[in-house]
């Protein structure tokens, strides 16, 4: 028997029915009938079984069922009473089937869904704020990197359109330390940070770990975009040695973040730019391309008016290119997460020497890991590889020359003297 909510009140064996009527399910109770008499082997009733329909009276006696014509003999198919707008028992089960396995589809792909969800929020950089896109009244972090001489400051005030870094022709470095700067994009608020020679070639001292400590206390939280500046036609051996700086100073996943600015637009005399760079075979540029995604630009720091802004939202169209692609993510790793906390301390007025020589300390060590994780990439080892073949090559070629000399020399020798004698 079932309660006015739809459980069952009585054995197990009425519960499936009772969940059935909670989901809205109407399935039809089969009729009660008298039991049933003792049959033979072959299905029909024994002739000395009693009729229990004899003792009623015939108007309460049972109504007669029809046998299915396909049905075997003696086995009786359990139908509906006529006139039921439900069916029988078992077409009431068999449409249950279906009923309950869409429910638990539908709860479990709903479940999963939930699940996925949950998933693609973790994927999310950890510098980005988790489900949120571009938010285009937040700060854009940009920090130039490249070799020495290669037009980072100009580029940065082609950028702010102003001249905000001290930038001219010399035989040096300008920059000596980072510098920071601040402009406007269509109302967003733009941060550029210039760096000094951080990223040429030279052993490690003490001023490179305090520049390299204040490029990130500049950039904190981390920066959105690396400004990789190059030369236009001169990309050389320093500036693919800038590039594994780079990785060594932002880590390995830094080239996630990097847009190739090339200085000297002008030069080009109107070719495409990216005409040009599918030209290119002969040095490491095309790799470089390939492992920050093809993500490039062209500047003439000369250009002032209608010029500069052009190709300032060419560069601001890369920038949300990557952004899009990063999910609103910037750079983070520990040294921008310690620059941060020594940040809010400064602020807190709670910063002393110790945390900044801590904090110059970690900058040490997390340089040397991140160079050492560079030189074991499998990038490097390649590369590693490839020089140490060249070097066997020229080693055999030197060495076969050599034997081919000496060789001629002994054949010389040997017919002077024949002919003596």
């Amino acid at each position: 028997m079932l309660s006015p909510k739809g459980f069952s009140t009585g054995g197990t064996g009425n519960f499936g029915l009772g969940y059935v009527q909670l989901l809205g399910v109407p399935v039809s109770k089969p009729a009660r009938g008298p039991p049933r008499p003792p049959t033979t082997p072959d299905g029909l009733r024994r002739p000395d079984a009693p009729n229990p329909g004899a003792s009623l009276c015939p108007a309460a006696q049972p109504r007669s069922r029809s046998r299915s014509p396909s049905a075997a003999p003696g086995k009786k198919r359990m139908e509906a009473v006529p006139g039921s707008k439900y069916g029988s028992m078992s077409e009431g089960r068999r449409k249950q089937g279906p009923s309950l396995l869409m429910v638990a589809l539908t709860i479990a792909g709903q479940c999963g869904n939930e699940e996925l969800g949950h998933s693609r929020v973790q994927t999310v950089s950890s510098g980005s704020r988790a489900g949120a896109g571009i938010d285009a009244s937040s700060s854009l972090r940009i920090v130039l990197v490249g070799k020495s001489g290669s037009g980072k400051s100009a580029t940065g005030n082609s950028i702010l359109c102003r001249p905000e870094f001290e930038s001219h022709v010399a035989g040096q470095s300008v920059t000596r330390q980072c510098q920071e700067a601040r402009g406007t994009w269509e109302g967003r608020s733009i941060l550029v940070v210039d760096t000094p020679p951080i990223f040429d070639a030279g052993p490690p001292t003490q001023d490179l770990y305090k520049n390299i400590g204040d490029c990130y206390l500049l950039s904190a939280p981390g920066p959105h975009v690396l400004l990789l500046v190059t030369q236009l036609g001169r990309f050389t051996a320093h500036d693919a040695e800038a590039v594994r700086r780079v990785k060594e100073v932002f880590g390995l996943g830094a080239m996630r973040h990097v847009i190739v600015l090339f200085t000297h637009k002008e030069d080009l005399q109107g070719e495409p730019l990216a005409d040009y760079l599918a030209s290119v075979r002969d040095s490491g540029l095309p790799g470089l391309l390939r492992e920050c995604g093809r993500r490039f630009c062209g500047f003439n720091n000369r250009a002032t008016g209608a010029e500069q802004r052009r190709q300032l939202a060419e560069l601001m169209g890369q920038v949300e290119s990557l952004e899009r692609e990063l999910q609103g993510g910037f750079l983070s790793n520990e040294l921008s997460r310690e620059a941060q906390l020594l940040l809010q301390q400064r602020s807190a007025g709670a910063e002393c020497v110790e945390q900044r020589a801590r904090f110059l300390g970690l900058v040490r060590r997390e340089l040397e890991k991140q160079r050492r994780a560079v030189a074991t990439a499998p990038g490097s080892c390649h590369r590693a590889r490839l020089c140490r073949n060249s070097d066997w090559v020229a080693s055999g070629i030197s060495a076969l020359l050599i034997t081919c000399i000496l060789i001629f020399l002994a054949i010389l020798i040997y017919y002077g003297i024949t002919r003596t004698h």
